[in-house]
C-alpha cells in the first residue's frame, strides 16, 4: 500500500512540475497556472491566462479522455471549473491548446496540463 501512495505523491508533484515549466515563456508574455481551485474563496478560483504584450488569445481545455470542454476566446476570458450545462467537473487532470499572438504579430502556440483541485 506504502508504495501506490508513494506513486502518486510522485506522480502529482511530476505533473504540476510538467505544467509549471511549460508556462513559462519569453519576455513573460504568458503566465498560464498549473492549479486553480474553484471553490469560492477568492484565491485561485479561476483558470485564467494573465498576458502581457498579447493582442489575441484562444485557448481550448480538453479532459482526460480528449473531449473538448471548454474554450477561451480573449485575454479576459476565463474557466470557472464548470461544464456548459453548469455542472461542476470533477477534480484532475486538465489539457490546454492556446495560440496567441503578441503585439508584433508573433504566433505562439502551447500545450500543457494543468491541475482542478476541489
Amino acid at each position: 500500500m506504502i508504495k501506490k501512495y508513494l506513486f502518486q505523491l510522485f506522480f502529482f508533484f511530476s505533473i504540476v512540475n510538467i505544467a509549471y515549466s511549460q508556462s513559462n515563456t519569453e519576455n513573460n508574455e504568458l503566465e498560464i497556472p498549473d492549479v486553480f481551485t474553484p471553490n469560492n474563496d477568492k484565491k485561485n478560483d479561476y483558470f485564467q491566462i494573465k498576458t502581457n504584450n498579447i493582442s489575441q488569445l484562444k485557448v481550448e481545455i480538453f479532459n482526460r479522455w480528449g473531449n473538448k470542454i471548454a474554450e477561451l476566446k480573449g485575454i479576459n476570458d476565463y474557466w470557472d471549473g464548470r461544464a456548459t450545462s453548469d455542472e461542476e467537473l470533477p477534480q484532475g487532470s486538465y489539457f490546454y491548446h492556446l495560440v496567441a499572438k503578441n503585439n508584433d504579430g508573433v504566433e505562439i502556440i502551447k500545450n500543457g496540463i494543468f491541475l482542478l483541485l476541489r
